[in-house]
C-alpha cells in the first residue's frame, strides 16, 4: 500500500469509565470506535450499578469477561462479530497504552 492509499490517522479523545484517553485511529474507523467504546462504558455502568461496592477496575473486568463469554457461546457469525468488537477494543486500549 503506498503512502496516498494509507487511511488518514487522527488524534482523538474518547472517555471510558470516567477517564478520558488519547486515541489515534483512522479517520474511517473513529465513529465505530466512539461506539465500541460507548457500549463498553455502558456496561461497565451497568455493572457499577448492580454491584456498588466494586471499583472501577473490578467493574471494568467483569465487562471483558461478559464479553468473552458471550463469544464463547455464541454461534460463528456471533463470534465473528465480538472477535472483531474486541479486536477493536484491544486496538484501542493498545493505542492508549502506546500514548
Amino acid at each position: 500500500m503506498s503512502d496516498r492509499e494509507k487511511p488518514s490517522v487522527i488524534s482523538a479523545k474518547i472517555e471510558l469509565a470516567g477517564r478520558v484517553y488519547p486515541i489515534k485511529a483512522a479517520e474511517d474507523e473513529l465513529e465505530q470506535i466512539r461506539s465500541i467504546a460507548r457500549e463498553v462504558d455502558e456496561k461497565v455502568q451497568d455493572f457499577k450499578r448492580a454491584y456498588p461496592s466494586k471499583d472501577t477496575q473490578d467493574c471494568l473486568a467483569m465487562t471483558l469477561l461478559t464479553y468473552a463469554v458471550d463469544k464463547s457461546t455464541l454461534g460463528e457469525d456471533g463470534v465473528e462479530r465480538i472477535h472483531d468488537k474486541l479486536t477493536k477494543a484491544h486496538d484501542l486500549l493498545d493505542g492508549l497504552v502506546r500514548s
